[in-house]
């Protein structure tokens, strides 16, 4: 039980780095960078190779980790809801992976809830600020400019998984589960 916890810890360290390292590239590769969603596609996979927790901690610390350390300044409204979007989808992954052990869908799962949440938190947040936010610019910044990064987390997490499950590193992460199903 110990060793299960402590893997699972380092593996969300692993996937909070992993997901801080390329937002912190210079500004000029930076669009390119955000287009992968880094913090989106390591939040599923801790949520997915952990536990919920570790999933919501990787999305929620990782956008949070980046800002502090380039030192933008514009937090609200931007950082804030991919704060909430990634950690929802962190949550959702391991639920939905821990629930029915089918990684296809509790990616699918996880990528729409990320993507509505993120609606909902910026409207939320830009009628707070008193700011304007349209329909087209949430379509833009949710799924057109993205779609590399959905494509990854929706191919490449569950043929991960798979290949994990395959080698039995899925059974050493998840003893406490009955994944035999």
């Amino acid at each position: 039980m110990v060793k299960e916890n402590t893997l699972h810890f380092v593996l969300a360290l692993i996937a909070l780095l992993l997901s801080v390292i390329p937002l912190l590239l210079p500004k000029e590769l930076l669009p390119y960078v955000l287009m992968f969603c880094p913090v989106l596609f390591f939040a599923i996979l801790a949520g997915m190779l952990t536990t919920p927790v570790y999933g919501f901690l990787v999305g929620a610390l990782a956008p949070l980790i980046a800002w502090a350390l380039r030192g933008t300044p514009a937090f609200l409204p931007d950082v804030l809801a991919e704060m909430i979007s990634c950690a929802a989808a962190g949550v959702m992954a391991g639920i939905c992976y821990q629930l029915f052990i089918f990684p296809f869908g509790a990616a699918v799962a996880s990528v729409l809830l990320s993507r509505i949440v993120l609606g909902v938190a910026k409207v939320i947040l830009c009628l707070i600020l008193k700011m304007s936010y349209k329909f087209t610019d949430y379509l833009y910044e949710a799924m057109v400019s993205v779609w590399p990064g959905i494509l990854a987390c929706l191919i490449l997490i569950p043929l991960l998984l798979m290949y994990l499950k395959k080698r039995g590193a899925v059974k050493v992460l998840h003893r406490k589960l009955d994944l035999s199903r």
